[in-house]
């Protein structure tokens, strides 16, 4: 960051209240009209940009949301995968119990894969029959 003196016309009483904010923190007074001016800046860019938060927190609400739905699609994927699991173990036993070969259950199996590609949804029972 490039530091240079500037020459500028200022109202006395807001330098003399910024000098008085500089002594009571024990801050430089260039240093106080440096943030005075960084807080006009800040101030100015959020009415042009509609908006009342700051760039730093809406980062950490994103980081947060991403945060959320990468929880949240691990929790999805674990759920699917059990689920998934127990269908699997369901199916071998109605199809060992009904004396269903494995060549016929695969065949099911493709048969309904290739209806949900060509209607692109979730299928009911009464569309199979």
């Amino acid at each position: 960051m490039t530091v240079k003196p500037y020459s500028w016309r200022l109202n006395e009483k807001i330098v003399s209240e910024i000098y008085n904010i500089a002594d009571e923190c024990h801050s430089k007074r260039t240093f106080m009209i440096e943030k005075a001016l960084e807080q006009y800046v800040e101030s100015y860019r959020l009415q042009k940009k509609a908006s009342l938060l700051s760039q730093e927190v809406i980062d950490v609400q994103k980081s947060l949301v991403d945060l959320l739905e990468h929880r949240i699609n691990n929790r999805s994927n674990q759920l699917l995968s059990s689920m998934a699991i127990q269908q699997f173990v369901l199916c071998k036993v109605i199809a060992e119990s009904l004396e269903i070969s494995p060549d016929a259950l695969e065949l099911y199996r493709r048969q309904a894969a290739e209806f949900l590609k060509e209607n692109n949804r979730v299928f009911s029972l009464k569309e199979m029959i």
